[in-house]
């Protein structure tokens, strides 16, 4: 069994000397340091450690590591691929007991998808016998299987509060916006909220421990200021057997492909507009040109692109469309053109700050398949995404990962 473990950093040298201890067990797994530290104590502690395998520059925030992590243990051809993030601190007998999940989540009629020696109480869906059915695993104590972790990357964006509480609902008839930290609110949610939505859509479970394995360090604010707790002992008031059997049973007609639920690769509404983010527009068989650098924005994406210079992108596209972007200094000027219709506009772009946010760029047309192009000859473009009216078209093959981000 080959097990890869990716342990990322920035700085924060003495909690990462607390959070690494745990990990450093070479006889069970790999593990890989992902460090995108500025400082030179920062940069240099990896190199203090035997049996890694270090990545240091790895920047363009927590997102752009996770990807490079799963890209790269998924190229070493690892069979079960972790992610622990350096505020996490695992307990020294954590690794056996969490991969035992795998085992007896199949047991109980479960294909298991995600681990994690770490549980928080507002995010079980059920609760079982020493562990827990999760409904979100986050990306701070992960291992995935190979398969989950492809489809991580596959369907790698920001969410949405409704599509988790949807897809969890249909899976096992509880409504999750009933008691996790969020209550009934509708917002965006960061990438790693989208994980294990994924993974139940495709037939697969996320199981944590309980009580859990790990405690979290270095929080600028603590679990109980953040509305979170740890969950110690059983979540009792979480048991429920019917919805456990009903996600067992759906989970595994999904797998037949007897029972389908839709898992689109874009941001979809309930109006049926669906949102391509930048680092999708591969997938629409579009690309970029020139200078492009990555943009983190954790909230929305979680990637955008910024103009270093002379830049253009293409978007094959049908219908109307909308463009979301911004400029990061006045004076910044871009060009939309549509190459059927011969629509042509130049204009000034909105500043991107506090008290402004992004500037849509409404782009009419039929329902006529074209090219759509932006361009700008300066530095300071932010591209955050094109919003349709419908699913688009999409080229089979263009796989999402770590190379198809620009450098930050």
């Amino acid at each position: 069994m080959s097990v890869a473990i990716a342990f990322s950093s920035k700085d924060r040298v003495e909690l990462s000397k607390q959070s690494i201890e745990p990990l450093l067990q070479p006889d069970k797994f790999s593990l890989y340091w992902i460090d995108g530290s500025a400082t030179e104590a920062g940069i240099e502690l990896p190199t203090k450690y035997d049996h890694l395998k270090i990545a240091s520059n790895i920047t363009g925030g927590a997102d752009a590591a996770i990807v490079y992590a799963l890209t790269k243990m998924l190229q070493d051809d690892h069979e079960y691929i972790g992610l622990i993030e350096n505020d996490v601190l695992l307990d020294p007998d954590w690794f056996v007991p969490t991969m035992g999940l795998f085992v007896r989540g199949a047991k109980e009629g479960l294909d298991v998808g995600a681990v994690s020696p770490r549980c928080y109480v507002d995010r079980i869906l059920c609760q079982r016998d020493g562990y827990a059915l999760m409904h979100n695993l986050g990306a701070g104590a992960v291992i995935f299987t190979r398969k989950a972790a492809t489809l991580v990357l596959e369907y790698y964006r920001t969410g949405w509060t409704t599509e988790n509480r949807t897809a969890f609902a249909q899976l096992c008839g509880l409504d999750i916006g009933a008691w996790w930290a969020f209550s009934g609110n509708e917002h965006q949610l960061t990438a790693d909220w989208t994980f294990d939505r994924i993974l139940a859509l495709h037939g697969l479970a996320s199981l944590a421990l309980t009580p859990g394995k790990a405690t979290m360090i270095g929080q600028e604010m603590s679990l109980e200021q953040q509305g979170l707790q740890l969950a110690n002992e059983p979540a009792k008031e979480r048991v429920n057997d019917e919805a456990f059997d009903q996600f067992v049973n759906r989970s595994m007609l999904l797998r037949r492909e007897v029972y389908s639920i839709r898992c689109p690769v874009p941001l979809t509404q309930f109006d049926g507009a669906a949102t391509y983010f930048p680092h999708q527009i591969a997938s629409l068989g579009g690309c970029r040109e020139g200078e492009w650098k990555l943009k983190w924005s954790q909230g929305w994406g979680p990637f955008a692109y910024r103009t270093d210079g002379n830049a253009k992108l293409v978007l094959p596209l049908t219908g109307p469309c909308v463009l979301m972007m911004s400029a990061s200094a006045p004076g910044v000027k871009a060009r939309v053109v549509d190459k059927h219709s011969g629509y042509n506009i130049e204009f000034e772009v909105m500043q991107e700050d506090a008290g402004r946010g992004l500037m849509n760029v409404t782009v009419p047309g039929a329902f006529m398949y074209r090219d759509i192009e932006v361009t700008t000859q300066v530095p300071g473009l932010n591209f955050y995404g094109v919003m349709t009216r419908g699913v688009q078209v999409t080229q089979p093959g263009n796989w999402f990962d770590y190379s198809v981000l620009p450098r930050p």
